[in-house]
Protein backbone atom coordinates (compact mmCIF):
# COMPACT_ATOMS: atom_id res chain seq x y z
CA UNK A 1 0.00 0.00 0.00
CA UNK A 2 1.28 3.56 -0.88
CA UNK A 3 1.00 6.77 1.43
CA UNK A 4 -1.71 8.81 -0.45
CA UNK A 5 0.51 11.84 0.97
CA UNK A 6 4.18 11.21 -0.14
CA UNK A 7 3.51 7.90 -2.23
CA UNK A 8 5.91 5.41 -0.45
CA UNK A 9 5.50 2.17 0.52
CA UNK A 10 3.97 1.71 3.93
CA UNK A 11 2.48 -1.70 5.67
CA UNK A 12 -1.07 -2.19 5.40
CA UNK A 13 -1.54 -2.35 8.76
CA UNK A 14 -0.01 0.88 9.52
CA UNK A 15 -2.05 3.76 11.29
CA UNK A 16 0.52 6.92 10.17
CA UNK A 17 3.38 6.77 6.92
CA UNK A 18 6.66 5.53 8.41
CA UNK A 19 7.87 8.27 5.70
CA UNK A 20 6.08 11.45 5.93
CA UNK A 21 3.60 10.75 9.27
CA UNK A 22 0.26 11.41 7.69
CA UNK A 23 -2.40 9.00 9.43
CA UNK A 24 -2.97 6.08 6.81
CA UNK A 25 -6.98 6.30 6.45
CA UNK A 26 -8.92 6.25 2.89
CA UNK A 27 -8.17 8.69 0.42
CA UNK A 28 -9.67 12.15 -0.31
CA UNK A 29 -11.78 12.01 -3.06
CA UNK A 30 -9.98 14.97 -4.63
CA UNK A 31 -6.49 12.58 -4.41
CA UNK A 32 -8.52 9.39 -5.90
CA UNK A 33 -9.33 11.49 -8.64
CA UNK A 34 -5.65 13.03 -9.12
CA UNK A 35 -5.04 9.34 -9.63
CA UNK A 36 -7.28 8.48 -11.78
CA UNK A 37 -5.93 11.62 -13.97
CA UNK A 38 -2.32 10.44 -13.52
CA UNK A 39 -2.80 7.19 -14.44
CA UNK A 40 -5.00 8.38 -17.86
CA UNK A 41 -2.43 10.40 -18.83
CA UNK A 42 -0.36 8.17 -18.81
CA UNK A 43 -2.02 5.68 -20.78
CA UNK A 44 -2.46 8.26 -23.25
CA UNK A 45 1.16 8.61 -23.48
CA UNK A 46 1.60 5.34 -23.75
CA UNK A 47 -0.93 4.63 -26.49
CA UNK A 48 0.16 7.58 -28.38
CA UNK A 49 3.72 6.55 -28.65
CA UNK A 50 2.86 3.11 -29.66
CA UNK A 51 0.40 4.69 -32.27
CA UNK A 52 2.72 7.04 -33.58
CA UNK A 53 5.42 3.90 -34.13
CA UNK A 54 6.08 3.36 -37.65
CA UNK A 55 4.50 -0.21 -38.26
CA UNK A 56 7.20 -1.15 -40.95
CA UNK A 57 9.98 -0.49 -38.60
CA UNK A 58 9.66 -2.80 -35.72
CA UNK A 59 12.75 -1.31 -33.96
CA UNK A 60 10.72 1.80 -33.24
CA UNK A 61 8.84 0.05 -30.94
CA UNK A 62 11.58 -2.23 -29.54
CA UNK A 63 13.81 0.85 -28.43
CA UNK A 64 10.48 2.45 -27.23
CA UNK A 65 9.67 -1.09 -24.91
CA UNK A 66 13.62 -0.53 -23.89
CA UNK A 67 13.64 2.90 -22.71
CA UNK A 68 10.46 2.34 -20.71
CA UNK A 69 11.15 -0.50 -19.24
CA UNK A 70 14.86 0.49 -18.22
CA UNK A 71 13.49 4.18 -17.15
CA UNK A 72 10.04 3.90 -16.03
CA UNK A 73 8.84 1.39 -14.37
CA UNK A 74 5.48 2.59 -13.18
CA UNK A 75 4.91 3.25 -16.90
CA UNK A 76 6.24 -0.20 -18.15
CA UNK A 77 3.77 -1.96 -15.75
CA UNK A 78 1.15 0.13 -17.10
CA UNK A 79 2.05 -0.68 -20.75
CA UNK A 80 2.29 -4.62 -19.63
CA UNK A 81 -1.42 -4.21 -18.05
CA UNK A 82 -2.27 -2.42 -21.58
CA UNK A 83 -0.83 -4.88 -23.57
CA UNK A 84 -2.36 -8.11 -21.77
CA UNK A 85 -5.85 -6.09 -22.04
CA UNK A 86 -5.68 -6.29 -26.09
CA UNK A 87 -4.46 -9.47 -26.82
CA UNK A 88 -7.35 -10.71 -24.05
CA UNK A 89 -9.74 -8.70 -26.43
CA UNK A 90 -8.33 -9.92 -29.39
CA UNK A 91 -8.20 -13.58 -28.57
CA UNK A 92 -12.11 -12.57 -27.54
CA UNK A 93 -13.06 -11.43 -30.70
CA UNK A 94 -11.67 -13.94 -32.34
CA UNK A 95 -13.40 -16.83 -30.73
CA UNK A 96 -16.29 -14.64 -31.37
CA UNK A 97 -15.28 -14.65 -35.12
CA UNK A 98 -14.77 -18.65 -35.06
CA UNK A 99 -18.24 -19.08 -33.61
CA UNK A 100 -19.96 -17.03 -36.21
CA UNK A 101 -18.14 -19.02 -38.50
CA UNK A 102 -18.94 -22.56 -37.12
CA UNK A 103 -22.65 -20.88 -36.38
CA UNK A 104 -23.06 -21.54 -33.09
CA UNK A 105 -23.96 -18.33 -30.27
Amino acid sequence: MKCYKCEKEIETDSKFCSSCGTEVKEKPNHVRFEDVVKTASKVWFVLGYVKGCDKDNKDSLSEFEKVLKNNHEDLWELYQEVIEHWKNWAKEGNNEKDKKTNGSK
